[in-house]
């Protein structure tokens, strides 16, 4: 069965370097992108950033997140679904106005 990010919620760096590190090692890119639940061009996108700039290339930044734990644990809260229009409405009345000078 094919893994997606869906599935696991987070592609960690150490992720994406076993699987670009298995295509470099003769890996085939069709089989590997299937089993992973990638497309091709995002597998050989994951390869082109790993060999222009190691490990910290395939890296992701989520802002506000300081540690792969912390976005781990929230992903992992996560049912997946869309909020509902009600709790939206309840968030909005929260929302940052960033330039309030407007």
């Amino acid at each position: 069965m094919a893994e997606s990010t869906r599935t696991v919620n987070l592609w960690t760096p150490t992720r994406k370097a076993a699987v670009i590190l298995d295509l470099l090692r003769g890996g085939d890119a069709v089989e590997l992108a299937r089993t992973h639940g990638l497309s091709q061009a995002q597998l050989f996108a994951w390869r082109d950033r790993f060999l222009e700039g190691g490990h910290a290339a395939v890296s992701t930044v989520i802002p506000g997140m300081r540690w792969p734990e912390h976005a781990e644990a929230n992903c992992a809260a996560s049912d997946g679904k869309p909020l509902s229009a009600d709790l939206l409405a309840t968030l909005r009345t929260h929302a940052w106005v960033r330039n309030f000078y407007q």
